[in-house]
């Protein structure tokens, strides 16, 4: 069974009650603290910065996990995009596809239920920070770095240490593949990554 806090909403939810509740027991102690001497200011700032950045900090974790991420979290991308999944077993891999409006999202996970690719293919690009996790910002420098370099039409792809990725496709055909280089099973064909 998973923890409670590994699901997103649950995870807004509370750092809602918690900001709620901070703000119903400290309103007058913070309108207060504009008559204070500055010493206490300074602290009081520390103190509201600190209740209302922590719980915010908290949430961001639990937020997104799924290139990488145990297949577990595949649940947390059906909610992100408001897809449920269907799942396809293969010999080498778990195929998890979600669709909605014209996109179509292919999380494939090893025996060990590790995800290791993500593809897609549909009318737009999906919100890859939805499904990339951790990889996220690793995938932005290598494609904005790849994409700087890239001088004619076609595919965009790129290596970034052990991540590689390939996006392309023309007005309302798009598609693309990310994957971790280093997770892909044991004898399977990467051209099946699709």
């Amino acid at each position: 069974m998973r923890p409670l806090l590994s699901f997103p909403w649950i995870g807004s939810i509370i750092v809602g009650l918690f900001h709620t509740l901070l703000y119903y027991f400290y309103k007058d102690s913070l309108s207060c603290a504009l008559t204070l001497s500055s010493g206490n200011v300074a602290r009081m700032k520390l103190v509201a910065l600190f209740l209302f950045l922590v719980p915010s900090l908290i949430q961001a974790q639990f937020a997104y996990a799924s290139l990488g991420a145990h297949s577990d979290s595949v649940k947390q991308d059906e909610i992100l995009f408001g897809s449920k999944s269907q799942i396809r077993e293969f010999p080498k891999y778990r195929l998890y596809v979600l669709s909605k409006n014209w996109i179509q999202v292919h999380e494939l996970a090893d025996a060990n239920g590790n995800v290791f690719a993500v593809t897609w293919h549909g009318s737009k690009h999906p919100d890859l920070q939805e499904f990339l996790g951790v990889h996220e910002q690793e995938f932005q420098k290598a494609y904005g770095e790849a994409k700087r370099y890239h001088h004619h039409g076609g595919a965009i792809s790129g290596d970034s240490g052990n991540l590689h990725f390939e996006l392309g496709g023309r007005m309302n055909s798009m598609y693309g593949q990310i994957w971790l280089k280093n997770q892909i099973p044991v004898g399977m064909d990467i051209h099946e990554v699709k």
